[in-house]
């Protein structure tokens, strides 16, 4: 994969809301969404839901498929996470790397 190719989606688990963004490698702007708030304070299982949900309205409002999702490198960043101790915040990067495959099944 040419790194000119990928695209960057950006997403912010925050207390209140969950934004994602969509850039081209370049730094276009392709695409933004909001969804509920990510405070892990809330629980891992409703955080991850409103961080997969924004995620996934970004990349449909950019209309990036299936087929183009080995293109997007994400970052995730969820609110209250350096609060947590260790064995918590294991469980929240491995329910992230479970995103991928949510996200994949769509």
């Amino acid at each position: 994969m040419a790194g000119r190719n990928l695209l960057i989606l950006g997403v912010d688990g925050g207390g209140t809301q969950s934004r994602a963004r969509l850039c081209s490698n370049s730094g276009q702007l392709l695409a933004e969404a909001v969804s509920g708030p990510a405070n892990l304070r809330l629980g891992i299982e409703a955080s991850f839901s409103s961080v997969v949900e924004a995620a996934r309205k970004c990349l449909e409002r950019a209309a990036i498929g299936h087929s183009s999702l080995s293109r997007v490198v994400a970052c995730l960043a969820l609110a209250l996470i350096a609060g947590l101790p260790q064995a918590t915040r294991g469980r929240v990067i491995a329910r992230g790397r479970h995103m991928t495959r949510v996200l994949r099944r769509g």
